[in-house]
């Protein structure tokens, strides 16, 4: 979030990191700066001269309910405001005794504010420590501007913490308030330094000569520092990571003025209080919705499917009765982006292998009896016709997501070799290489990373990497005390590319590796009594329903795994959702919303699911996060999975449970036993 006047005037302005999903919050003819989010990312204070003087107001994150915190009169300004660690109180500078002086008000705007400096010097820029003892903030007591720390009542003495002849203001606590990062121009200009909170180690950050002021690190362990610098020609929001803070990058790029950064805190969520207590993924190979669900919808009448689809040239086709081995078609971003065509989803015809002389191989869709098992949960359970690819992505992508909600700006599907270098897979151990940008601006022009998401420290890919690191569904639970697993193929089957702990160094180089295993545990672990609180179930390549596999024998394998549980004491507490990663790519008519890929079919699977429904929510795989953080009472990852749908319009916990029920295995043709058996590598080279 960050003040802008690219509307005309400085309005608030939320956006992802980025860049995406840029969204102005206040409208309108008045100057509104200083947006600060409170503890529970809930709430925003800003400042707005709205009322003719400047005053401090709160708004809800979409905009709405504002409310007035300060209420002066005449010239007073009120601005800088800044949360309590509880979200109860906002400290601000103002003016309102002649001089600048910091106060403290209840964030409701009740009672009358409390004056925490009280010195004839200008003392402003408040910041509260994390464990909200201790408020840092800016003063010209000794002459010149200092970062000064006192006590959050005022009661104690307040103390010098920079002691430079410089200019230093602007402080800002790093959230596990072991450093302390402002604004000082020792250098001849303003730079980014950071410091402890006893003011040693003062060390310059950002080293350039533009300005750079209004540090905020970000929420999840201060990996990154945002900051707003005028070396464009033009004030822009940047950010850095302080392990490597030569790699310093635009988040904004926009001719107007941005400033003010403000990173939305991930505070956990408050337990649901659900009878679940174990959440399962089974995560299937390359279908659309309309391709395994289609006709079954149609012959239901209760979710949204075809048996028709467009081309390319505006006719419509019947869609070609299903092979059970699935056809070999394009289905990398590109062919993804080539067949939504836009949101008029009609140009999958395009897609290589998808044409007229392939009779449109993609317009196809599976008939209820040959995927017996998939279509009998469909039926029983719950069916979410609305679920989309969490991003316009092929197989890696659709994996990294399933685990930390975003790419971490890998765009581009790309798993380039590093020469001499290759190792197996297209994570941490392949050594390869993808397009990465740190924002949405800088996607044409993506520099090949290591295909690797480096720990905190930086450290895990080949070589020095400007990818962040960004935290997974794996830490979350770590944190909690709760367990989890990937069952995901080895390293000797083809499948190891969609393995999920390699493409993380924080899983693949740490303890956390010691938790993924081969999928044939899974059944084994359930057997035993030991299913983990979440497990993320990625099938062999064999049973993947992958182009060129059957998807027979995957709807066996679902089948296995599924009546595992229906069989196991864990029945009555898990819920289980059954989906696929990518399109495969398949025809589905379904626009998604923006920002999201093709629709994906999902299953959700469990005694509290309402029997035989529909959930038409828009949903996607950070709905999954969204459910098991809600469940587990975990912080999101991310504004994408903190403000996605969580399927609980799906769930009815006051029902009486539902019975598990019966699922059977059926046999392959022999030949194709064998046809399998003779091409067991992937038939096509797209990115999946």
């Amino acid at each position: 979030m960050f003040a802008s006047d690219r509307s005309g005037n400085f309005d608030i302005w939320r956006m992802d990191i980025d860049g995406s999903a840029l969204l102005d919050l206040t409208p309108g003819p008045s100057a509104d700066l200083d947006p600060a989010w409170s503890p529970d990312g809930k709430q925003i204070a800003f400042v707005s001269d709205r009322d003719g003087n400047d005053e401090i107001f709160t708004m809800r994150a979409d905009g709405s309910g504002l409310r007035q915190v300060t209420t002066t009169a005449g010239s007073v300004q009120n601005t800088q405001p800044a949360w309590s660690p509880d979200g109860t109180r906002i400290a601000f500078t103002s003016t309102r005794d002649g001089n600048q002086e910091v106060y403290v008000q209840h964030a409701s705007g009740s009672g009358a504010p409390i004056d925490l400096t009280k010195n004839p010097a200008d003392d402003s820029d408040p910041a509260w420590s994390p464990d909200g003892n201790q408020i840092a903030f800016t003063s010209t007591r000794d002459g010149n501007q200092e970062v000064y720390v006192t006590t959050a009542n005022g009661s104690g003495q307040s103390v010098d913490l920079t002691q430079d002849p410089g200019a230093d203001s602007q402080p800002a606590w790093s959230p596990d308030g072991a450093e302390i990062a402002f604004t000082s121009d020792r250098t001849g200009n303003n730079d980014i330094f950071v410091m402890t909170p006893a003011g040693l180690g003062q060390t310059d950050l950002t080293n350039t000569a533009a300005s750079e002021t209004e540090p905020v690190f970000s929420p999840d362990g201060g990996t990154r520092v945002a900051f707003t610098t005028d070396r464009d020609g033009n004030d822009e929001i940047y950010y850095l990571q302080p392990i490597q803070p030569s790699f310093q990058f635009d988040l904004t790029v926009n001719p107007a003025t941005d400033g003010s950064p403000s990173w939305q805190p991930l505070p956990p969520r408050p337990i649901a209080g659900t009878p679940i207590k174990h959440i399962v993924v089974l995560y299937q190979e390359n279908q659309s919705f309309n391709s395994v669900l289609g006709p079954l919808c149609v012959a239901l009448g209760r979710c949204e499917g075809t048996l028709t689809g467009t081309i390319s040239t505006g006719g419509t086709i019947d869609l070609n009765p299903a092979p059970d081995i699935v056809p070999g078609a394009g289905h990398s971003q590109t062919a993804q982006t080539t067949a939504m065509d836009g949101g008029k989803m009609d140009a999958f015809d395009l897609i290589r292998g998808c044409g007229a002389a392939t009779h449109y191989a993609c317009y196809q869709a599976y008939q209820p009896e040959q995927i017996p098992n998939i279509a009998a949960l469909a039926q029983n359970f719950a069916i979410a016709d609305r679920s989309f690819e969490g991003a316009v992505v092929s197989s890696w992508g659709a994996h990294f997501v399933l685990a930390s909600s975003q790419m971490d700006g890998f765009y581009l599907d790309q798993h380039i070799n590093t020469p001499h270098l290759s190792g197996p897979g297209w994570g941490c151990d392949s050594k390869r290489q993808g397009g990465w940008s740190p924002s949405i601006y800088g996607i044409s022009t993506a520099v090949d990373m290591p295909t690797c998401v480096p720990e905190r420290d930086g450290s895990g890919p080949y070589r020095p990497s400007q990818a962040a690191w960004v935290p997974t569904i794996m830490d979350r639970l770590d944190q909690a005390g709760l367990s989890w697993k990937i069952y995901s193929p080895p390293v000797v089957d083809p499948g190891y590319i969609w393995a999920i702990c390699p493409t993380f160094a924080d899983c693949f180089y740490t303890q956390q590796r010691a938790n993924m295993t081969d999928p044939g545990q899974f059944v084994t672990d359930v057997t035993n009594g030991d299913l983990p609180t979440l497990s993320l179930v990625v099938p062999l390549y064999s049973d993947s329903q992958h182009n060129g596999k059957s998807m027979r024998q995957g709807d066996n394998w679902i089948a296995q795994q599924v009546s595992a549980i229906m069989n196991s004491p864990d029945w009555s507490s898990t819920a289980i959702f059954l989906t696929w990663d990518d399109c495969g790519c398949f025809y589905d008519p379904v626009a998604p919303p923006a920002g999201d890929g093709i629709r994906e079919p999902m299953i959700i699977i469990s005694p509290f699911v309402k029997p035989s429904s529909t959930d038409s929510h828009d949903a996607s795989v950070n709905s999954i996060l969204a459910f098991t953080e809600h469940t587990l009472g975990l912080a999101p990852l991310g504004s994408l999975d903190g403000n996605a749908y969580d399927f609980s319009g799906s769930f009815d916990y006051s029902q009486p449970p539902l019975s598990g029920i019966r699922l059977s295995s059926h046999p392959l043709p022999k030949w194709e036993v064998a046809w399998l058996r003779t091409h067991p590598a992937p038939q096509d080279h797209d990115p999946s």
